[in-house]
């Protein structure tokens, strides 16, 4: 690893943080390289949001849309939604297949929750999933040196 590389770990409120550059990224979760982030809470349901890089990035979102309601079919790489801020647009491209189960409306009327608090009260969705086993080893974990070089790789094309 690079001598010059920010990274720390810090263990809050009973879980892992890593901090790469100045952003976290709790263990417990999974990402996506399209800046999303998967919570497994059981087999039957996934909660997914907008990871700490985007949202620093972004500092203000004018907008949050879900494109989809409860019970709508997702599918993986798809678009789920769209975020707009003064520095432009992001489509949120889904990391996880399934059924939706839950949208979070307070974030689509006041998206700054997104800011405020991206990893719980700023979730976006809860998706039942369809093939949990075989999409999660898609996606990067927490805590992985693959996190670390995708974060680092997209701090110098983004920031």
């Amino acid at each position: 690893m690079n001598a010059t590389a920010r990274i720390f770990i810090h263990y809050i409120h009973g879980e892992l943080k890593m901090e790469i550059e100045g952003y976290a990224f709790p263990d417990d979760l999974y990402y996506s390289d399209q800046f999303l982030w998967v919570r497994i809470e059981n087999d039957n349901l996934v909660i997914i949001g907008i990871n700490e890089l985007a949202v620093k990035a972004v500092k203000e979102f004018a907008l949050i849309e879900i494109f989809f309601p409860v019970g709508y079919e997702i599918t993986t790489g798809k678009p789920i939604g769209a975020s707009d801020s003064w520095k432009g647009s992001l489509t949120l491209y889904s990391p996880i297949s399934g059924k939706i189960a839950d949208v979070n409306q307070e974030v689509e009327f006041n998206p700054q929750i997104v800011i405020t608090d991206p990893y719980e009260a700023g979730w976006l969705i809860k998706v039942s999933p369809t093939n949990l086993v075989s999409e999660k080893d898609v996606l990067m974990k927490g805590g992985s040196p693959e996190l670390v070089k995708w974060v680092k790789a997209t701090i110098k094309k983004v920031v």
